[in-house]
């Protein structure tokens, strides 16, 4: 930013440009005989920018596929040691590969419904196939982002109903979906902060990991860590991190003073009030706070987190799990009891 002013904006679109007019003169000289590999380490930062979240990783693939390269793998390498020189800094333990072909022919458009058919169709086979090569669960996420992003690089364009043209961002939020779908066969509609939170918890539950596991599945859902400390559900210093357990997140939660609500710390604020506040009745508020679709999300994401409990021999959490579960219906019936002005968020 020194360079323009101090105008981080200018500096970060210089930089931007300047990234993309790289991979272009690789694009030139790259050999239709052999794939190009970028070895990506780079911290996820979130940016907003009218009213949209980007971050590095983003950058990186569009970059890429306007340089008229197909990305076909995104392979997670670990590389470096769990933490920095200075003890308290976080540390990359993994470094992404990033697998491209040089494209050569002409990319046809094609449209969102028929994208989402080649992901339903394509993704399956290739999630199968890595998980024959006991590829680690917390790696198998970002690895499967290849094929996908195979698919939405293989066009020029993909086509929303309104006509525009499909973001990287969207892309990645579809592959995510649509592989969700695949290895969990679950159809509520979950943000990618969920769905990070639920492959974390499946994987290590409350407990501490490296850090570099944080960023390589956060690269996988496009979000960053720092993104998820802001959010109060998750820690991340001296080179570990972890989940916060229910009755470490913070008191008196309300939903109207959030940018952006999770369905996660919805269904584990409903089970800190039931379990450890007001009861049936604090519930009910939050419930009424969140309205009916959000709400009945919440219980469906409380059920599938007690099979995780369940299928782990986590008697403990399952049984937490279970209480929100079997208190569902006096929560709902005492909705109608809260007082007025409370209001629906979503």
């Amino acid at each position: 930013p020194s360079r323009f002013g101090n105008d981080k904006e200018n500096a970060r679109k210089n930089f931007e440009n300047n990234l993309e007019a790289a991979f272009k003169n690789l694009s030139h000289i790259q050999s239709n005989d052999y794939p190009l590999t970028l070895f990506y380490a780079y911290k996820q930062v979130e940016k907003k920018d009218g009213g949209t979240f980007s971050t590095g990783w983003e950058t990186i693939l569009n970059s890429l596929i306007h340089s008229k390269f197909k990305i076909v793998g995104t392979w997670p390498l670990k590389t470096e040691k769990e933490y920095a020189l200075k003890g308290k800094k976080n540390a990359l333990t993994t470094t992404l590969i990033v697998v491209c072909r040089k494209v050569t022919v002409k990319r046809p458009i094609i449209t969102r419904r028929e994208f989402i058919k080649l992901l339903g169709d394509e993704l399956e086979t290739s999630l199968l196939k890595m998980m024959n090569y006991d590829i680690a669960p917390v790696d198998l996420q970002q690895a499967a982002i290849g094929p996908g992003m195979s698919i939405f690089s293989g066009y020029s364009k993909v086509i929303e109903a309104n006509g525009e043209k499909m973001s990287v961002r969207t892309a990645l939020q579809l592959i995510n979906a649509e592989l969700d779908k695949i290895q969990e066969n679950f159809d509520i509609e979950m943000d990618s902060d969920t769905r990070f939170y639920i492959q974390w918890f499946d994987n290590y539950g409350f407990d501490k990991q490296p850090y570099g596991e944080a960023e390589t599945l956060a690269h996988a859902k496009d979000i960053s860590v720092q993104g998820l400390v802001n959010s109060g559900l998750f820690i991340a210093e001296s080179g570990k991190a972890k989940l916060k357990y229910w009755t470490e997140m913070s008191e008196n939660w309300d939903p109207r003073t959030i940018e952006k609500v999770t369905l996660w710390e919805c269904t584990h604020y409903l089970l800190k009030e039931i379990i450890d506040g007001s009861g049936q009745m604090g519930a009910a508020r939050l419930v009424k706070l969140m309205g009916n679709q959000k709400a009945n999300e919440a219980k469906e994401l409380a059920y599938q987190l007690y099979h995780i409990c369940d299928n782990r021999g986590w008697s403990e959490y399952s049984a937490q799990y279970n209480v929100l579960i079997s208190n569902w219906v006096d929560i709902k019936s005492q909705v109608q009891n809260v007082g007025e002005g409370q209001k629906n968020l979503f």
